[in-house]
């Protein structure tokens, strides 16, 4: 991210071919967005899970797809990757990472406060989970779309939500930038506000996946006659990743 913000700031030839900011976010949101899609698709390819996005995470635990021990974990390394990636980026580019640019970090448009910023982190989160949540429910062919429909979701939230709030859903994207430009804008919305949309939609979906696990349970165990075939039995979270 870091270095498509140098290479695309006003100062640059590509920067000052672009006709404002909007045109910036643009390629912004499709060189990113093409990158989040390429994770994802490489990491299904292995069997993985691939996410980059502590909220992804979370929500993914709250949709039992992934192992309670395994949230923290991911999210620290995801935290830990936002972190090492601006530093990398002030060593490759220099100065100019760290000067006007801040580590691109976030910031909101003037006027806005900070509960709105975690408003509209929520939301742009929350639209995010649903096709995950679609994917983990349903659990059908139509997984196999996810990695280019979250790509194209990030760059809309990039492009769309940029000049508004900054456009995070992520508390990776805020991370190690704010903490090593020093921004001037809170970041605790950045960080509990994609946490709120995450959960938002997928702590529903987790209640309505475990209840129809439940009407699955063998009847042996309610008491009441013959057991089941293994396959039957409710589904663990961990299932489908971790």
């Amino acid at each position: 991210v870091e270095t498509v913000a140098r290479w695309t700031a006003p100062d640059t030839a590509l920067g000052a071919a672009l006709p404002g900011l909007r045109a910036r976010l643009a390629v912004m949101g499709a060189v990113v967005g093409l990158m989040v899609a390429a994770v994802l698709e490489l990491s299904a390819r292995r069997g993985g899970t691939g996410h980059i996005n502590p909220a992804v995470s979370f929500g993914l635990w709250l949709l039992r797809a992934l192992p309670g021990r395994a949230v923290i974990p991911f999210a620290a390394a995801q935290l830990a990757g936002s972190l090492t990636g601006a530093a990398l980026a002030r060593l490759l580019w220099g100065p100019a990472v760290s000067g006007a640019l801040r580590y691109a970090a976030l910031s909101p448009a003037p006027g806005w406060n900070a509960a709105a910023v975690s408003a509209v982190e929520a939301a742009s989160t929350a639209a995010l989970m649903l096709p995950v949540a679609a994917a983990v429910v349903r659990a059908g062919s139509a997984a196999r779309f996810l990695p280019p429909v979250i790509g194209a979701c990030v760059g809309a939230v990039i492009v769309l939500l940029g000049p508004l709030d900054g456009g995070g859903a992520n508390p990776a994207r805020q991370f190690g930038p704010a903490l090593l430009s020093g921004a001037g804008s809170p970041l605790w919305p950045y960080l509990l506000g994609p946490l709120t949309g995450a959960a938002l939609v997928t702590w529903p979906a987790g209640r309505r996946r475990a209840a129809a696990a439940g009407a699955d349970v063998p009847d042996r165990h309610r008491g009441r006659g013959p057991r089941w075939r293994r396959s039957a039995a409710p589904p663990e979270r961990g299932r489908h990743g971790g």
